[in-house]
């Protein structure tokens, strides 16, 4: 682990503890197969996480990026990465993740910011 990772962790964590909310993480996992239907049923599993929420600046907003999409950071302590397709409830709205960056200390990731969309 990078010099740096272990106090940008921190350091991420503090942040999210101190600006920011609960937010739901629903993974989807590929679930069980269903004999009786013949068709795979999709499973879940939840987190429950500090995250900063707030919307994009109006200067990001173009390209991938668009009107009403939302932006979550979350520090990557103990946090499995999330991907497009998984969703994240925000008082109690459901967005669907549109994109995932992983922000790295040295070749570390502290913490994950979330594009997500209603």
């Amino acid at each position: 682990m990078s010099r740096l990772a272990v106090p940008m962790r921190g350091l991420a964590a503090t942040l999210a503890a101190k600006f920011g909310k609960s937010v739901i993480i629903t993974y989807r996992t590929a679930g069980t197969y269903d004999v009786a239907t013949g068709a795979s049923v999709p499973g879940t599993s939840t987190a429950t996480v500090k995250a900063v929420v707030e919307d994009y600046d109006e200067s990001e907003v173009a390209g991938l990026v668009e009107h009403g999409d939302i932006k979550i950071t979350i520090p990557q302590q103990g946090v499995t990465l999330p991907k497009p397709d998984d969703t994240v409830t925000v008082d109690a709205v459901v967005h669907e993740i549109v994109n995932v960056e992983e922000v790295a200390a040295g070749v570390d990731t502290v913490l994950y910011v979330l594009q997500v969309r209603r």
